[in-house]
């Protein structure tokens, strides 16, 4: 599988004790196909407005994430795994939502 910085994919990651598959935004992608990613939740009783990214489905350009609900971005870890561990793709963050989402991480478009 390929993958481009802003897609959303579906990723078993480590989360205290459980390893489920979960959609991951993908932040970077090396020549050697390591891949940098943060992962999504819905769990929006955790949300925190100071430190998460919030997709919310009122957004205009929400429906290309492929999300089906309200989800938050957590940043306070970021997972590196192999290109070839990513599973499918779900869709982009793309327009105004990738430039917002962009600013928050301190990622600059080019």
């Amino acid at each position: 599988m390929s993958a481009d910085v802003f897609d959303i994919v579906w990723v078993r990651l480590p989360v205290g004790a459980s390893r489920d598959i979960r959609p991951c935004v993908v932040i970077r992608v090396e020549a050697n196909g390591a891949v940098t990613l943060v992962r999504i939740s819905s769990a929006m009783d955790l949300f925190d407005p100071r430190t998460h990214f919030r997709f919310e489905p009122t957004h205009p350009d929400f429906a290309a994430t492929g999300l089906r609900k309200e989800s938050f971005c957590d940043d306070s870890k970021f997972f590196n795994v192999h290109v070839n561990n990513l599973g499918k793709r779900m869709g982009s963050i793309t327009g105004d939502l990738q430039r917002e989402f962009a600013k928050w991480l301190g990622l600059t478009l080019g």
